[in-house]
């Protein structure tokens, strides 16, 4: 997806490279052994679609005709 958004000139981001249970600020907080299957899950999988307050109505409705071409 992020590829595809990228050809029609849309930019991602992967808002949080780093899932919250691997950050090193945490390590006092979840052990190394902890999983957390579904945080995974979701890091592996969100992608950041660009907002603004400057996007137009028509920009919006760019970024999801987009996202629904994507297969």
């Amino acid at each position: 997806m992020k590829a595809h958004l990228l050809e029609h000139g849309i930019a991602t981001e992967i808002h949080y490279p780093v899932p919250p249970h691997q950050q090193e600020g945490y390590q006092d907080v979840f052990k190394a052994t902890d999983n957390y299957p579904i945080a995974s899950m979701i890091h592996a999988t969100e992608l950041s679609l660009p907002i603004s307050l400057v996007h137009t109505v028509e920009d919006v409705r760019y970024v999801a005709s987009c996202i629904n071409t994507f297969r």
